[in-house]
């Protein structure tokens, strides 16, 4: 800032340091707020009704042999 008057260049650089200095105070005290880390996606069992957990007996055709 050369030529200007001594008195411009004070309130010019004074507002510029104060407004700096305001800056780095609010990052110092209040830190940023930290992203969420989401969970990677899973895909999710399917339900199923108790019928279908039961072993069912699979009937084999009759035969000569077998008793009643």
């Amino acid at each position: 800032m050369a030529g200007a008057k001594p008195k411009d260049v004070v309130k010019k650089r004074g507002a510029q340091m104060l407004k700096t200095m305001s800056e780095n105070l609010l990052k110092a005290v209040v830190p940023a707020k930290k992203a969420k880390r989401t969970k990677p996606s899973t895909q999710k069992r399917k339900l199923h009704s108790k019928v279908s957990h039961q072993r069912v007996k699979k009937s084999r055709p009759l035969d000569i042999f077998d008793q009643k």
